[in-house]
Parts: structure tokens; C-alpha cells; sequence
């Protein structure tokens, strides 16, 4: 608490002359005497009307960056938990652009981060996500941006963001750059495959790819996996159920084989569905000499190990009719919710193909179940 000072002045007395002087000077020197008082009357008050509180500014001794768009950042206050308060609007656009990286050894280090922009009435929202797995336990941290325009804004969350384009064949070039509470990690250098159409449909285009490259943490380097996905679409209504994970249950799997192979599942399924978009399922394969087989149905389950251990499994049917199964151990829920159950994973999965054959591989899972 701040000391209260209070000034004291001691009186004395002060011998007065008297004289006697022309009214005409009296008057003169009420004149001065009541435009001094009002003066000091002005002063005192601009003085003490001040906040006995008022906070102190200080400049910060580190510069902003250099951005060319007006930003204002929303950081969501719980890590763990995921809150979507987006307005998904009719004829407004909608851009994401993810990456997934996996640590080719154990215990797969992973970074998943998406960078959604949505346009609104005025502006657009970019919704920045981050997870991050350290090898031992899962961080999350979401961030919301309004921007001008559907460009991609680097902000205190996502540090740095190169167009891939740009980037290909590059060894050094940085893709994106995060900041995860003290950590710094950067995704470098991806050589992906040719893209896969996965949707193409009037309200929305989506591609994805995958490869290889590194993950550097703190200075150190990682060899991973990458997956990217990109998808826009000029209609943001008809992707208005991804904001409503208690009417919808989701599989979402991707998975590398010892072999090469890359697998791909996901599944949409809402409650009074209305467009394709929202009730669809897709799998694919792409084989190690970069052949690509689709499935359009999967079917999802919990099982029991032989070990007693819950398992996450994953059928891609026909023509790729290959089954994938996670254990349930490096899981994270993302949305604590009584109304339904949103689990992210990572970690070695064993891949039964076709011909029967078992195979281990490794990868990344997520559903969201309806508990009600």
C-alpha cells in the first residue's frame, strides 16, 4: 500500500502594515487577486482530479513484430480444453492449412497444428491449434486472431509461417515455427508426394499429402513423418458441424508402415445431416511406390488386447480392406464434455493388410463418440 503523505505548514506571524490607498488601486488589486485564485483554482483541480491509482505504462523493452495486418489475439485460458465459438457463415470463405509431423522413433515426438481462417461479416478469424506431444505428455494451446483478409498471420502462438510452395527441395527452410509454453518448435524441410483429392465438392475442396522431414526442438533435430492437409471452401455454412462436436461422431487416422505405406481414414457422421460433407467416409492407401487406392466406407471399434490393453481400431474396407489398431496409451482428451468423449492419440500401431500379413507402423488417431 502506498504512503499517504501530508504536508504540514507552520504559521507565523507576519507583522502588517497598513496604508491607505485610492479606491481606483483597491479595485485594480481585486481585479489581480480573483484571476490569481481562479488560475490556481484550475491548476489544483487538474492536479488532485487525477486516479490515486493510475497504473504506471512502461515500454516494453522488446519490439513488436513487424505484421501488416491489424491482429488481436485471443488465447484460450484452459490449454487442455477446446472451445469453438466460430459463426460459420453462408457464402463466407473458410481456409485451413495443417500439419501433422511424427518422430519416426519411439516415443514420437508429435506437433499437430492448423491454421483456420473464417471469414465473418467483418474481417476474418484465424483460429491457430496447437498439440504438441514432448514424448511424455500432451500440451494444447489455441489461439484466435481477426485479420483482414484469409492470409496467414504469424502471432505469439504461431512465430513464423512459410508458404510450402516456396519451400519445396529447400533442406533448410523453415515451414512454421511455435511457441509451446518455453519450447520452441520448428517443422523444416518437407519433401511430400503428389497431392490426393479427398473432397471436391461443391462446398468444399480438400487435398492432402504427406512425406518426410524434421522436427527441431529447442536446437535438436528429429526426423518425422509429415502429413498435410489443406481445404477451403467458399461456403463456411456447409462446415458448420465441425463447430458442434456434441451432434457429431468423427474417426480421424493417419498411419506410416515399416514398409512405406501411408493410411489415411476418416469418418463424418451427424445428426440430421444435410449434405455430403457432414455424413462421409473415406480411406486411403498410398502404397510405397506412391500408388493410391481409396475405400469410401470405414468402420471404427474399442477392443480388448490380449494384455487386457484397450485398443483403438480402424477399418479401411474394400478394395483396401486393411485394419489398424492403436493402444490407448498417450491420449489426451480434448474437450472434457458429459455429452460426448474426444480422444487424441499417438504412438506404434500394428497394420493387419489384406493378405493377412501384421505389420507395425506408427501414426496419429482422433474420434469424438456420443456418450448420450
Amino acid at each position: 500500500m502506498p504512503v499517504e503523505y501530508t504536508l504540514q505548514t507552520q504559521q507565523t506571524q507576519v507583522p502588517v502594515q497598513e496604508h491607505t490607498l485610492p479606491t481606483r488601486y483597491l479595485v485594480l488589486v481585486g481585479i489581480v487577486i480573483a484571476i490569481t485564485t481562479l488560475l490556481l483554482g484550475i491548476l489544483l483541480g487538474a492536479i488532485f482530479s487525477k486516479p490515486k491509482n493510475a497504473p504506471k505504462i512502461t515500454k516494453s523493452a522488446q519490439p513488436s513484430p513487424t505484421i501488416s495486418q491489424k491482429v488481436v489475439e485471443t488465447v484460450t485460458p484452459t490449454p487442455m480444453q477446446e472451445t469453438i465459438s466460430l459463426a460459420f457463415l453462408p457464402g463466407k470463405q473458410y481456409f485451413d492449412d495443417a500439419y501433422i509431423a511424427v518422430e519416426e522413433k519411439s516415443p514420437h515426438k508429435t506437433l499437430l497444428l492448423s491454421v483456420a481462417r473464417l471469414e465473418q461479416q467483418q474481417n476474418f478469424t484465424q483460429f491457430t491449434k496447437v498439440s504438441y506431444f514432448d514424448g511424455k505428455e500432451w500440451k494444447r494451446i489455441t489461439l484466435t486472431n481477426t485479420t483482414q483478409d484469409g492470409t496467414v498471420v504469424p502471432n505469439s502462438l504461431l512465430r513464423l509461417w512459410n508458404d510450402i510452395e516456396n519451400a519445396q527441395g529447400d533442406l533448410k527452410k523453415i515451414i512454421a515455427t511455435v511457441q509451446v509454453q518455453k519450447q520452441i518448435v520448428s517443422l523444416a524441410s518437407p519433401t511430400l508426394s503428389g497431392e490426393i483429392s479427398i473432397q471436391s465438392l461443391p462446398g468444399s475442396t480438400k487435398f492432402i499429402y504427406q512425406g518426410v522431414g524434421t522436427l527441431q526442438i529447442d536446437n535438436q533435430s528429429f526426423d518425422v513423418k509429415v502429413f498435410r492437409s489443406k481445404t477451403y471452401s467458399f461456403n463456411a455454412s456447409d462446415l458448420s458441424f465441425l463447430g458442434t462436436p456434441e451432434l457429431l461422431t468423427s474417426d480421424f487416422m493417419i498411419s506410416w508402415d515399416q514398409e512405406g505405406a501411408f493410411y489415411y481414414g476418416s469418418s463424418h457422421k451427424t445428426q440430421n445431416s444435410i449434405n455430403k460433407i457432414q455424413n462421409s467416409q473415406l480411406g486411403v492407401l498410398e502404397d510405397a511406390i506412391r500408388k493410391v487406392s481409396k475405400s469410401l466406407q470405414i468402420s471404427s471399434s474399442m477392443s480388448q488386447s490380449s494384455d487386457s490393453q484397450k485398443q483403438y481400431q480402424i477399418t479401411l474396407q474394400d478394395p483396401i480392406n486393411t485394419r489398424i489398431s492403436y493402444p490407448m496409451i498417450n491420449t489426451v482428451e480434448k474437450s472434457p464434455s458429459q455429452a460426448y468423449s474426444w480422444i487424441l492419440g499417438v504412438g506404434d500401431s500394428q497394420i493387419v493388410k489384406s493378405e493377412g500379413r501384421t505389420v507395425d507402423g506408427y501414426g496419429v488417431f482422433e474420434f469424438i463418440q456420443q456418450l448420450k
